[in-house]
């Protein structure tokens, strides 16, 4: 992900009020919007662009930690930052074969939703045979 200067794609400076960051946003969104230009690609990017924009700067806390990291704002949030800054230090790093995993994703492997061990399905394939109990032998034995 490149860095792209959000203040230069809704050309406001950035001491820009929220006022004006939203003016100069719906501005260039109807501008841009691809309703207004039906088949035109660049123009639903720049209006892709434009959305990004507004999201980042339209956010009191997203638009200080734009401000303060700059051209590191792509990486940080790349790597799951937040602003609380209780984020996954490891998020982003790729897992094992090219596929980026994670520890809830190999424990899923081994681990039931409900937290069972997943053990594999028990297969009864047995008879049982129910034999009548064994005929006693007269005794010669007197009960009293």
């Amino acid at each position: 992900m490149e860095y792209r200067d959000y203040y230069a794609t809704l050309g406001v400076p950035r001491t820009a009020s929220q006022a004006e960051i939203k003016k100069a946003f719906r501005k260039l969104a109807r501008q841009h919007h691809p309703d207004a230009n039906k088949g035109n690609a660049t123009a639903e990017g720049r209006f892709k662009e434009i959305n990004e924009a507004n999201e980042v700067l339209s956010d009191p806390e997203k638009r200080k930690l734009y401000d303060q990291l700059g051209t590191n704002w792509g990486a940080y949030q790349q790597a799951g930052g937040s602003g609380s800054g209780g984020g996954n230090p490891f998020a982003g790093f790729g897992g094992f074969g090219g596929r980026s995993s994670s520890l809830s994703s190999v424990a899923s492997a081994f681990i039931a939703p409900r937290g069972l061990i997943r053990t594999p399905p028990l297969v009864v394939c047995s008879s049982i045979a129910v034999l009548p109990p064994p005929l006693s032998r007269p005794s010669s034995r007197r009960l009293v």
